[in-house]
């Protein structure tokens, strides 16, 4: 069961048919809005003031800092990090930590992916997936191309190349400098 705070908001889908889901094992902390529409996965964080807009998509073990706001029709991969007051509106790889308006790459979720069970061969892949990613200017055709080389046994990075093949809004691949 889900952890509902105080004055915790979830929108009705709109449409015939259509639905919002929230997942398992979910906390949603003061103040936290779930948009119409929206699919949430199953241990997600949302902290204090965290906003998601409609028609939005949340992967398993989010964890969303104070503040931080995610666009309608926008999707977050699983194990995704936003720091407090990001924004986005791209999608946002998963194992990737997030922060500032616009969203940008900090690193990846070390912490998360290490708590999540991974082992290091993975975390080692999504590191280098994160270099490519982030660490060049690459387009995103030449990024996709990039990431096939990886170590393609390994399922976070088959997962990281399905979401990036399958967006719609495009992929936040700017680097965060302070």
């Amino acid at each position: 069961l889900p952890i509902l705070r105080e004055y915790v908001t979830i929108h009705k889908a709109v449409g015939e048919g259509e639905k919002t889901v929230l997942g398992d094992n979910n906390f949603l902390m003061v103040s936290a809005h779930i948009g119409h529409n929206s699919k949430l996965g199953s241990n997600i964080t949302m902290s204090n003031n965290t906003c998601v807009g409609g028609h939005v998509l949340i992967e398993d073990g989010v964890n969303m800092a104070g503040g931080s706001m995610v666009h309608q029709h926008c999707r977050v991969g699983e194990y995704a990090m936003l720091g407090g007051l990001t924004a986005n509106n791209k999608d946002l790889l998963p194992y990737m930590i997030y922060f500032g308006v616009p969203a940008s790459g900090v690193s990846t979720n070390r912490v998360g992916l290490k708590r999540a069970g991974m082992n290091q061969a993975a975390r080692s892949e999504i590191m280098r997936a994160f270099r490519i990613v982030f660490g060049s200017k690459l387009t995103l055709p030449s990024i996709k191309e990039k990431l096939v080389e990886l170590d393609g046994s390994i399922p976070q990075i088959k997962h990281l190349i399905d979401f990036i093949e399958n967006s719609k809004r495009g992929i936040e691949t700017k680097l965060h400098r302070e």
